[in-house]
């Protein structure tokens, strides 16, 4: 990689991945790179049929599947340079979640995980 040109970003809609999604663009504006915000999409989803990004993810790919295997397909369907994930998802519960965990574990492409925002100081 000799520069920046793709960030993709695992977003859930919760407070912390839009969070991460800033620190995404962060990242990527002073490269002029593109951010890639990518949603996994549930049966329940698939059954609503919304298709519609909330205002300010900008450009997203909406995945079928788990978020890591829907993070790793567009990753590598974009050529992505970068990925960006929260260190957990919408359960919470642990230090790291699994999403983040299996990226840190199986992708050839450089992870950044965000942590949370309420962490106490």
């Amino acid at each position: 990689m000799d520069r920046l040109e793709t960030v993709v970003v695992g977003v859930d809609g919760s407070a912390d991945s839009l969070r991460v999604l800033d620190i995404a663009r962060c990242i990527a504006e002073p490269a002029g790179a593109r951010v890639v915000a990518v949603h996994a999409v549930g049966l329940m989803e698939s059954a609503s049929g919304n298709r519609d990004a909330p205002e300010g993810w900008g450009e997203t790919v909406f995945e079928h599947g788990s978020p890591e295997l829907a993070i790793e397909r567009v990753a590598a369907r974009e050529d992505a340079d970068l990925i960006v994930v929260g260190a957990r998802g919408l359960a919470g519960v642990k230090a790291i979640g699994s999403t983040s965990h299996h990226l840190l574990e199986t992708s050839i492409v450089p992870v950044l995980v965000v942590p949370p925002g309420d962490r106490p100081s």
